[in-house]
């Protein structure tokens, strides 16, 4: 695996960490289902939202540029559905990729915040100095595109500019994402809110960005924390077009072993209705889907009460997804499923930054490890 080979190195900064796997521990697994099976119960699970027939052109349109210091921002617009336009940001590190010099891209869905985007790529403002730590904690897309990535960070629904009502937004901007909530479930009274819109919308900008000559395609990431840590560990499974992916402080895999185990008891899981389904439990179904491209799950034992209640199973989980990992990469590749276990609460702090940035360059642009992280701590050293 990528990081075994420097276990002092990464204690050496990681201050909080409680301990890294990254594989060297494993149980079997039962031999794995076809991709194709996973997402289709996973597609149930989503319920009836738009389909391929509602995909729309995405008609993007180039609000604003902006030149700043160590890389361009672009404030966009672009249609999701007939009746929905989104709102992002794109960074460009300097110089400017090109078709000849094309980048990696990452996405970075924001946590939950009403300033939405302006939260990861370093524009939304704090009233205290302990608001300026936490933002300092989200501006990822800011970190990242100093690593020489190309940085996405779109609004989610009810958030930042896509608001549908006439009222001040809030930390957690309840008012908005209900008032969308209820529009949207109006269209789509079969489908789940946020998260199912939240694939959507995406898997909707992915469709457009890929049409770009400067993005390297063959090297899309996704990063995220909190309410952007779910919508990683919720979309990755659903496109393959993801190679790698993040998911900081998200929500908690409700590890269930005879589905890893028990192919008659997966097959039973994905065939039954959703009344004993969640997130948590699906998230099984979801790392199967995702395996064997590389993922990154970092998490605090003292983020919620969930995760500390559950961690044993955690932990006998994460070995036996590393078996079915190691089965589904037959071509010898790097595909990882890595943890990252601290004891920092719901935070993603700067060692915790450090290590994700220095994964994501590592499978991204295919860098030496020592070098990825030597890059990644050179720049947020400098916050």
């Amino acid at each position: 695996m990528i990081f075994n080979k420097l276990p002092l190195c990464l204690f050496v900064f990681l201050s909080s960490v409680s301990f890294v796997f990254a594989g060297q521990w494993h149980q079997k697994a039962v031999e794995p289902l076809p991709r194709e099976a996973l997402v289709k119960g996973l597609e149930a699970y989503w319920g009836q939202g738009p389909q391929e027939s509602d995909i729309v052109d995405p008609d993007m349109q180039i609000i604003e540029k902006v030149e700043l210091e160590d890389h361009y921002r672009w404030h966009v617009s672009y249609m999701v559905e007939k009746d929905d336009k989104s709102y992002a940001y794109i960074l460009f590190p300097k110089p400017m990729p090109t078709k000849e010099k094309s980048l990696p891209l990452v996405l970075c869905p924001h946590p939950t915040n009403g300033y939405g985007k302006k939260t990861v790529v370093g524009l939304a403002t704090a009233g205290t100095e302990e608001e300026l730590q936490k933002l300092l904690q989200r501006q990822t897309g800011l970190y990242l595109v100093r690593l020489g990535f190309i940085i996405f960070a779109p609004d989610m629904a009810g958030y930042g500019e896509r608001v549908l009502i006439d009222k001040p937004t809030s930390r957690y901007n309840f008012e908005h994402v209900e008032d969308f909530k209820q529009k949207w479930l109006k269209k789509w009274p079969d489908a789940r809110f946020p998260h199912g819109k939240q694939i959507w919308d995406i898997r909707r900008a992915l469709d457009m960005l890929v049409e770009f000559d400067f993005v390297d395609t063959d090297n899309i990431g996704i990063i995220g924390h909190s309410l952007g840590a779910w919508t990683v560990m919720n979309t990755m499974p659903m496109d393959a077009r993801i190679k790698a992916g993040v998911a900081n402080a998200g929500g908690t895999l409700n590890f269930i072993p005879e589905l890893w185990t028990d192919h008659g008891r997966l097959q039973a899981f994905l065939e039954a209705g959703n009344t004993y389904k969640n997130m948590h439990n699906m998230f099984n179904i979801g790392i199967m889907a995702t395996a064997p491209r590389p993922m990154l799950y970092i998490k605090a034992e003292n983020d919620h009460r969930d995760y500390a209640e559950s961690w044993a199973k955690q932990a006998e989980g994460f070995r036996i997804i590393n078996d079915y990992y190691k089965q589904k990469d037959t071509n010898g590749g790097e595909g990882d499923f890595d943890v990252l276990l601290q004891h920092s609460g719901h935070s993603f702090q700067k060692d915790a930054q450090m290590f994700a940035c220095a994964w994501l360059h590592k499978h991204l642009f295919g860098q030496n490890v020592t070098l990825s992280l030597e890059k990644a701590k050179s720049i947020l050293n400098e916050e």
